[in-house]
């Protein structure tokens, strides 16, 4: 079963804002190229009957209709007259629009949600639905800065030799041949976790060829990640990392930043909590990057969806 096989429509979350719109256009585009359809979804919460608001009165269900309206209006505006070709419905559901999301990511390919912000490690707080898509959906989600909705740039995956890992990796190669961009894999090291990986022990190399020995083994473990992808892709070009971090999110996105990526991705960790690395930076990434970045979760992958 792979990562980008499943059929199920791109579902994207709009709440009108910027961050909505860049969901949208990403959405579309990544329907288009699926050659699947795109459903847009809008969370409608009712005003509390107490709230004072100006103007006229009105009814819950004006304004659901309106809403209704408004998402129609997007979908030939922003969708139809841009992306020709591509079949998009619209839903209104009541409650939360994160809630709503993780809801119809049951029988979704995959979820596109946009963040509020422009990312970096300065205090910033990522929207309450992009978290909660990114840490629920049931399938993989992409979450998108404004601007960076289809920018020009390589695709950055983070490689850690886990199930997870290499679901990312097919999801990103998949990504960079539809962009004909390059791919970068980055295997983000550190004395105890690749010591524990190597050898199932604690591994104290000698302290002169310490870094040596460490980059080698990195090295191995990207070689052993890459070796089928790139004769699956073989017109995608590949960069390697290999680096040492004691903060793997922050090392990630400082190779993104310098690579120019357009997209980071990243695995999840499973529930077993038996990935090392990635599973514990892939909401670091989501709520700091300052590019796109997509969590797949293998777990979560949805099996024998249909559009």
């Amino acid at each position: 079963m792979t990562v980008t096989g499943t059929r199920g429509p791109v579902v994207v979350g709009v709440d009108y804002s910027k961050a909505g719109a860049a969901a949208v256009s990403r959405g579309a585009w990544e329907a288009q190229r699926r050659g699947v359809s795109l459903r847009l979804v809008h969370g409608f919460v009712a005003p509390e009957p107490d709230d004072v608001r100006p103007g006229p009165p009105y009814d819950d269900n004006e304004l659901l209709i309106a809403a209704e309206e408004r998402l129609s209006e997007i979908a030939t505006t922003e969708v139809s007259s841009v992306f020709p070709g591509v079949t998009v419905t619209t839903k209104v559901v009541a409650g939360s629009g994160g809630l709503a999301l993780v809801n119809e990511s049951a029988d979704a390919g995959l979820v596109v949600v946009g963040a509020r912000g422009n990312g970096g490690f300065d205090g910033l707080l990522l929207g309450s639905v992009a978290a909660q898509v990114s840490r629920h959906s049931r399938c993989p989600v992409i979450v998108v800065r404004p601007g960076r909705e289809r920018g020009n740039g390589p695709v950055l995956v983070g490689v850690d030799g886990s199930p997870s890992s290499a679901d990312a990796l097919e999801f990103g190669f998949e990504e960079a041949a539809a962009r004909g961009e390059r791919l970068v894999a980055v295997h983000v090291w550190s004395v105890p976790a690749l010591a524990a990986r190597t050898t199932g022990t604690v591994w104290s190399p000698r302290p002169r060829s310490a870094r040596a020995q460490l980059d080698d083994a990195g090295g191995a473990v990207l070689d052993v990640a890459l070796a089928g992808w790139q004769q699956k892709y073989p017109q995608v070009e590949v960069e390697r990392f290999s680096t040492h971090g004691d903060e793997p999110a922050r090392t990630l996105l400082k190779v993104a930043q310098a690579v120019g990526a357009e997209l980071v991705v990243a695995g999840s960790r499973p529930r077993d909590g038996s990935t090392p690395v990635l599973g514990s930076v892939s909401q670091a990434l989501v709520e700091h990057a300052r590019m796109s970045v997509a969590v797949i979760d293998p777990e979560r992958i949805p099996v024998g969806s249909v559009s």
